[in-house]
């Protein structure tokens, strides 16, 4: 007789909360229209920790087993999402604004984890991300599984490599240099996340960071490694100190975010909302740059103020039709046996109760 089904487990609103500002935040970042307005959104505000809170976040829970199904299962996870959306957006891009480019050239920059080539391929930036994370996971593990001195070591390492990694544009499989250079900030993450207390002196920080980066006009951009390195120290410690503050002030501020409404459901479908965001961004500036109010500030900040909800929502309305049974599992797989292509190359696994 088999064992009763295990309760399905309780959604972290808290969490959800903090996906869903930080996924506002990412639109917001990526909105042309509200760059224009407000250059700091660029130089020195969102772009040094709205998308890398999301590499940071996964830090707050113990890392994934080290074995070959665990990651097989994060591949399929990753990885599935990824070259669907890469080939949609490549469809999308060359079907309207760009026909000219040579489209054929998309597999292998999905293969290399070539940034530039992926954004003159499918025409946005963003793809970076996922195989970037299923680096860091595989990276987590092997890390979890060494033990001293070794990890001592590493960790030292790891320590230099993040200050030399500014401008390595070196195209890699799964894009793991990212993954790289956020490990020390995740593991600052992890240490500094317990103290509560802190909250509001993590915000006086991030707020004092991004005021400084943005006044100066300097800024990051991880997707690239467009960053400073060891022969500016300073910079690159400012830069770290505000990625680890605001991720902590969003992590310890969820419980408040949990209250806005329609926010945790945003953040519980972050994912796909990052994933087709740019889609509604792009092109409502492709239409508001022929339009003459648009020369004007007011005609950004209206863009703006229109796009950015309006992106969030259409990725909202994507995530629920996609999370339906019959297509979810062709699109966004949790395993390798969720798949259809690969249920039938994995063994079940016996249940002890049986």
């Amino acid at each position: 007789m088999s064992a009763a089904p295990a309760a399905p487990r309780a959604r972290d609103v808290a969490n959800d909360a903090t996906k869903g500002m930080l996924i506002a935040l990412v639109a917001l970042g990526h909105c042309a229209a509200a760059q224009r307005v407000w250059p700091w959104l660029h130089a020195g505000g969102l772009y040094d920790f709205h998308v890398l809170a999301f590499l940071l976040l996964p830090f707050l829970r113990p890392a994934s087993a080290c074995s070959t199904r665990v990651f097989a299962d994060r591949a399929v996870r990753y990885l599935v999402p990824f070259v669907a959306f890469a080939l949609l957006s490549a469809l999308v891009w060359h079907a309207t604004l760009h026909p000219s480019v040579r489209w054929y050239d998309l597999p292998l920059a999905l293969i290399r984890g070539d940034v530039s080539a992926l954004a003159q391929g499918v025409g946005f930036t963003f793809l970076w991300f996922m195989p970037c994370l299923l680096s860091l996971t595989i990276l987590r593990s092997l890390f979890a599984a060494t033990r001293q001195p070794v990890r001592a070591i590493l960790v030292a390492a790891l320590l230099v490599l993040h200050g030399l990694l500014a401008g390595c544009a070196l195209p890699l499989p799964l894009n793991p240099l990212p993954a790289l250079f956020a490990l020390p900030l995740g593991w600052a993450v992890a240490a500094l996340a317990p103290w509560q207390r802190g909250r509001w002196l993590f915000l006086a920080v991030a707020i004092a960071c991004g005021a400084i980066a943005g006044i100066s006009g300097d800024h990051i951009n991880v997707a690239s490694l467009s960053l400073p390195d060891w022969r500016a120290p300073d910079r690159l410690l400012l830069h770290d100190v505000y990625a680890i503050a605001a991720t902590l002030t969003a992590v310890h501020f969820g419980g408040v975010l949990a209250r806005v409404p329609g926010l945790a459901q945003v953040g519980r479908y972050s994912l796909v909302i990052y994933l087709s965001h740019q889609f509604v961004l792009k092109f409502i500036e492709f239409w508001s740059v022929r339009q003459p109010w648009y020369a004007e500030s007011t005609g950004k900040i209206a863009v703006a103020a229109v796009a950015v909800p309006l992106s969030l929502l259409a990725g909202w309305a994507l995530a629920r039709l996609l999370d339906r049974p019959q297509i979810r599992p062709w699109i966004l797989p949790q395993t390798l046996r969720d798949w259809p292509v690969t249920a039938r190359l994995v063994r079940p696994r016996l249940d002890p109760a049986q």
